[in-house]
C-alpha cells in the first residue's frame, strides 16, 4: 500500500509520498516536459521511491497533460490514498499523517531485496546532480587512467567534477585537488578482473597493493595525504559480487584482511560500472570537504554529524588539554593532517609552519604579521589563517 497525500498552494504542486525515509518526499510533474519524477534530497531514496512506485504500475515514462492526470495516476494505483486541498502553514511541511501505510519488501523490518534488486536501484542514483562546494568543483579534478574503459570517463563526465584522461602510475582512477595536491585512489577492479589478480601465477593484486601502499608513504613524507579505495564491480546485475570472487568466503576475507587491516586501504562494492561512478563521485565531495553535504539531524533537529570546523576545534582542543599534561603533541605527520584540515593552510604552507619546530598551540597562538613572516603566506593569506584558528 502506499499514501499519498496532495498538497497545492498556486503554481506549486507536489504529491508527498509516505515514507521511512528522514527527508521529504514527492512526486512532480515537470511543466516543460509533461513526464513526472521522484524528487528528495537524497538519491538513494529517489532511486528507492521510483521502483516502489514503478512496481505498483505508475508509468514514469508516459507524458502527462495535466496536473489532475497526474494525480489521479497515482491515486489509482493499489493502496490507501487521502488528498487534501489545504497547505500547510508551514511552506512544504511534512504532511502530517501515520508512516505505517508504506508496506513492501523495499521498508519492511526485514528487508528482502535481492542484489539485483539493489543493483537495479543503483541506475536512479544521478551521478550529474550530486553536490558539492563551489570551491570543490573549481579544485578538485577526476584523473581516469587511459586503459579504463570509455564507460567509465563517459558516466563520470556527466558530473559537475571535471575529468581527465591520463596515464597513472598508480590506481585507475585518481582524485586530486589542485590546492592542496592530497588524492584519492580508485583501484577499479570487476570481479572476474579480481579472481584473477588474487589467483594469478604472479599475484597482481598484492603486488598492486603493497605498490599503493609505498606510494601513500612516499607521499605522505612529501606532505601529501593519500587515501586508497579498491572498488570491486559487481557483475551481472548485481549476481555477482565481492563474495563470489573466491571459491570459499574465508579466501576473501584472509584478502580483506589483508587490505584493510594490513595496509590500511579500503574495498567497497559497487554493484555496477554506473553505481562505481556514483561512488566515485561520492568520495570526491567527502574526501574534500570533510563533511557530509546533507547533515544528519535527530527528530528534534539537532545535528549529529560534526563540521569539518568543529572537528578542527576539538582536535586543537584536545592537544592543548595534553600539551597542559606533559603529553607530547602529535608527531610531524599528524601535525600536516591537523594543519590542512583548516581550509586556509595548504600543504606547502603546513610544512613551512612545522618546519619552524612549533607545536600546534604555539603556532595556532601566532599572531597575523607573525603568520605573514613565513615562506608562502603572504598578508591576505595571513589574514584568513588567523581568522580560522580563532573560529
Amino acid at each position: 500500500m502506499i499514501q499519498l497525500n496532495e498538497w497545492v498552494k498556486g503554481d506549486i504542486k507536489r504529491v508527498y509520498i509516505d515514507s521511512t525515509c528522514p527527508e521529504r518526499v514527492w512526486v512532480e510533474r515537470l511543466t516543460t516536459s509533461g513526464y513526472a519524477r521522484v524528487r528528495c534530497k537524497m538519491p538513494s531514496e529517489v532511486g528507492r521511491q521510483t521502483a516502489l512506485l514503478s512496481g505498483a504500475g505508475f508509468d514514469f515514462e508516459k507524458t502527462y497533460a495535466s496536473w489532475d492526470d497526474l494525480v489521479d495516476a497515482l491515486l489509482s494505483l493499489p493502496g490507501n490514498h487521502t488528498r487534501h486541498s489545504a497547505f500547510p502553514k508551514k511552506a512544504f511541511a511534512k504532511p502530517q499523517q501515520t508512516y505505517n501505510s508504506l508496506t513492501s519488501p523495499i521498508s519492511s523490518a526485514i528487508d528482502t531485496r535481492t542484489p539485483e534488486d539493489i543493483s537495479n536501484q543503483t541506475y536512479a542514483f544521478s551521478i550529474e546532480s550530486a553536490p558539492f562546494k563551489a570551491k570543490t568543483i573549481k579544485s578538485c579534478r577526476i584523473l581516469v587512467d587511459t586503459r579504463e574503459p570509455d564507460s567509465v570517463f563517459e558516466k563520470l563526465a556527466v558530473g559537475k567534477i571535471a575529468v581527465e584522461r591520463q596515464t597513472l602510475e598508480v590506481g585507475d582512477l585518481m582524485l586530486v585537488s589542485a590546492d592542496t595536491k592530497d588524492h584519492l585512489i580508485v583501484e577499479r577492479k570487476t570481479i572476474t578482473d579480481f579472481y584473477g589478480a588474487i589467483v594469478g601465477d604472479q599475484h597482481r593484486a598484492h603486488s598492486q597493493a603493497e605498490r599503493l601502499s609505498l606510494y601513500q608513504q612516499r607521499h605522505a613524507a612529501q606532505g601529501i595525504k593519500v587515501q586508497v579505495v579498491w572498488i570491486i564491480e559487481g557483475e551481472l546485475n548485481g549476481r555477482r559480487t565481492l563474495y563470489n570472487t573466491l571459491p570459499q568466503s574465508n579466501q576473501m576475507d584472509g584478502m580483506v584482511n589483508y587490505l584493510v587491516a594490513i595496509l590500511g586501504q579500503h574495498v567497497v562494492l559497487a554493484y555496477n560500472t554506473h553505481h562505481l561512478c556514483y561512488l566515485t563521485s561520492k568520495f570526491v565531495q567527502g574526501f574534500f570537504e570533510q563533511e557530509l553535504y546533507y547533515p544528519v539531524r535527530t527528530a528534534t533537529g539537532s545535528q549529529i554529524d560534526l563540521k569539518k570546523s568543529e572537528r578542527q576545534a576539538a582536535i586543537i582542543n584536545m592537544n592543548a588539554e595534553d600539551n597542559n599534561h606533559g603529553v607530547s603533541i602529535p608527531g610531524r605527520e599528524n601535525l600536516f593532517h591537523v594543519l590542512t584540515a583548516f581550509n586556509s593552510i595548504n600543504s606547502r604552507i603546513a610544512n613551512s609552519l612545522i618546519e619552524s619546530g612549533l607545536v600546534l598551540q604555539d603556532i595556532i597562538s601566532l599572531s597575523e604579521t607573525e603568520l605573514a613572516a613565513f615562506k608562502g603566506i603572504g598578508k591576505a593569506t595571513a589574514q584568513k589563517i588567523y581568522k580560522d584558528f580563532r573560529m
